[in-house]
């Protein structure tokens, strides 16, 4: 009879055991330590799947390949493209109040949860603060909106689109204009998205999202918001690719465990980058694309990247990057192709910066 109590007691126990490191694994990987910043991970998913993620500053892992979503199309576009990439792998949608999608992104999500086609807590979801929402009480409501359009109880991370604020409207118009057609600013103040800050930060104790960053930010604007910040930005998400590597940027970035995260990154899938002599020659070597080799480089640099398409072949196509490896003369190389000009000009709302800065210097 004792016997077979001690065989209960210690079944019981491995049984307590087995789940108890079950459970650590699963918490572990979830959220790591921050001293982990950078480290590139397996994270394991419910359907036994497991995808690659960088773990950020907070210890929270970001997916390395993100689907986007601006200028993806209609909803029945957008649905067929968003269950093509989770199928495919992806692990992170990202979207932004100024796409106007996230309402039709929230309903197709809820049926692939419905679905079984993928769980709540194994997707990634990015969303963006716009600037007609950088006051104090606007930033949290505009976190708030963007919760009930994606019919979500949390964001995983939440950016500020750009680091100037337009005056707000009750978004009648996402780009309020003076007659002569130039964007009126939210205030003339330097540096206002500090104080907008304060109210992503605010965001994280509420409960409304995990983490916080930037899109579009300098590095001077970086350098001046860890100066005041409470809790710094996870990442900062910028236009890079191999004619625009941001290099002095992404070392300013790593050197203060931030990641820089790339959209646009083989730029709008041009000629004139893909069809460059040295990503076709690196491509054959692997017997890989154009577009994965440029795709890759920026992974191998520590840069998680932002991909998007309609098309099913490219959608699988482009997170198929980790069954290869570029040697550091093939990352040599890829340094070598020559700068251009940004494809996405952000000069327009720099100029509210740059106005500012010649009132201050007048006084």
């Amino acid at each position: 009879m004792k016997s077979i109590n001690c065989s209960i007691i210690i079944g019981l126990l491995f049984i307590i055991c087995l789940w108890s490191t079950i459970f650590i694994v699963i918490v572990d990987v979830h959220q790591l330590n921050p001293s982990d910043f950078g480290r590139i991970v397996d994270h394991p998913h419910r359907d036994g799947s497991k995808s690659k993620q960088i773990v950020m500053n907070n210890g929270h892992c970001l997916p390395l390949v993100a689907f986007g979503t601006w200028q993806l199309g209609n909803n029945s576009v957008v649905k067929r493209a968003i269950k093509s990439a989770i199928t495919n792998g992806y692990r992170l949608i990202d979207t932004a109040d100024i796409y106007g999608n996230e309402q039709m992104i929230g309903d197709i999500l809820q049926e692939l949860f419905k679905e079984g086609i993928i769980n709540r807590d194994d997707l990634f979801i990015t969303t963006k603060v716009w600037c007609n929402h950088f006051s104090k009480s606007s930033v949290i409501k505009s976190i708030q909106q963007s919760m009930q359009k994606l019919k979500v109880s949390y964001i995983d991370l939440v950016l500020l689109h750009y680091p100037t604020g337009f005056k707000e409207n009750d978004d009648q118009d996402k780009y309020p204009k003076f007659k002569n057609g130039s964007i009126i600013p939210r205030t003339w103040k330097k540096d206002s998205y500090l104080e907008t800050w304060e109210s992503m930060e605010q965001a994280i104790r509420n409960n409304y999202t995990h983490s916080i960053g930037v899109s579009n930010f300098n590095r001077r604007q970086i350098k001046t918001l860890l100066s005041k910040a409470t809790i710094k930005p996870v990442i900062n998400q910028v236009e890079s690719h191999p004619n625009l590597k941001q290099k002095l940027l992404l070392k300013y970035l790593l050197e203060n465990q931030i990641i820089m995260q790339a959209y646009a990154p083989i730029r709008r899938a041009d000629k004139e980058l893909l069809n460059d002599p040295r990503l076709i020659a690196i491509g054959e070597n692997h017997n890989k694309t154009s577009a994965h080799i440029a795709l890759r480089w920026q992974l191998q640099r520590s840069v998680p990247i932002v991909v998007k398409s309609s098309n099913p072949k490219r959608i699988k196509s482009n997170i198929q990057l980790f069954d290869f490896q570029l040697t550091n003369d093939e990352m040599k190389q890829i340094d070598m192709i020559d700068e251009k000009q940004r494809i996405y000009d952000i000069n327009g709302l720099a100029i509210i910066q740059i106005i500012h800065s010649m009132k201050n210097k007048m006084k």
